[in-house]
């Protein structure tokens, strides 16, 4: 063999390692880039499955956005409207408040004169009672003092009547002896004095009147128009008979007797000028 041959033999398997190693090296290489292939398209579709849902995702928030937001859209023009009639009722209730305060200028003006035409009559008012129980006063001290006189009146008269049948009997006493002196002046027989008018032991009195002596006592109860006393039969009171009611010096009210019991009457209020208490005194007396 050549040395020509053995180089190129030599050179030949040179080549074929050379060509053997970049085989093996370029197999290994391809490998490696299969699986990097493999792994990007996992990683691709891991990223596309995941964008997927994420569009999905977008999506359906996007859809929910807009549902909200043409919510808030139809709360904002409701909103809107309501904001509107408030503006129209704030509007309405200024121009009424605006009414109302001018009617209650002119109605302060009226209450304030009416307040002082209230005071002026509470005023007369008080004025009048004060006149009234005054008047009452003098009423009832007038009629007491009537009572008095018609009593001395009656009394009176029962004299009087006395005294003219006293006239009369002794007119006839005297008729009867001047008879007596005819009948002894021309000797006939004297006939027997009999007066025709006798005459009584003693002059009858007048009818004493229940309010001649004061009967007195306090006010037990008190109903709207009912007063009960602290008296009775038993104290002289009797159905009809008038009490006077006082507080201290003041005068309260008058009281009829309707009902009567031994030791408690039951009246009614006639001329009043205050309300009774329990406590105040009643008398016939004023």
């Amino acid at each position: 063999m050549s040395t020509f041959t053995k180089v190129l033999v030599v050179l030949l398997s040179l080549s074929c390692i050379f060509l053997s190693g970049a085989t093996v090296s370029y197999v290994a290489k391809s490998n490696d880039a299969v699986k990097e292939n493999e792994q990007l398209n996992n990683d691709i579709k891991n990223i596309k499955a995941q964008s997927n849902i994420d569009a999905r995702a977008a999506n359906e928030k996007r859809i929910a956005d807009a549902l909200e937001i043409k919510k808030l859209q139809t709360e904002k023009v409701a909103l809107e409207n309501e904001n509107q009639n408030m503006m129209i009722d704030l509007k309405n209730a200024q121009r009424a408040a605006i009414k109302w305060e001018d009617r209650s200028l002119s109605w302060e003006g009226v209450v304030i004169g009416f307040e002082q035409t209230i005071s002026d009559m509470q005023k007369s008012l008080i004025s009048t009672r004060d006149l009234l129980a005054k008047e009452q006063k003098k009423s009832i001290k007038a009629s007491n003092d009537l009572n008095d006189i018609t009593i001395a009146l009656d009394e009176h008269i029962v004299m009087l009547e006395s005294l003219k049948a006293e006239k009369k009997r002794l007119l006839e006493q005297k008729a009867m002896l001047e008879k007596q002196v005819d009948a002894l002046a021309s000797g006939k027989k004297i006939p027997a004095v009999t007066p025709v008018t006798q005459v009584p032991d003693m002059a009858t009195p007048a009818e004493t009147n229940s309010y001649s002596n004061a009967i007195q006592g306090l006010v037990t109860e008190v109903a709207p128009n009912l007063v009960s006393l602290s008296i009775g039969t038993a104290d002289g009171v009797s159905t009809g008979m008038k009490f006077h009611v006082t507080r201290g010096d003041r005068f309260i009210c008058d009281l009829l007797v309707t009902d009567v019991d031994v030791d408690k009457a039951a009246a009614i209020i006639e001329l009043k000028n205050a309300s009774p208490k329990i406590g105040d005194t009643a008398s016939t007396e004023l």
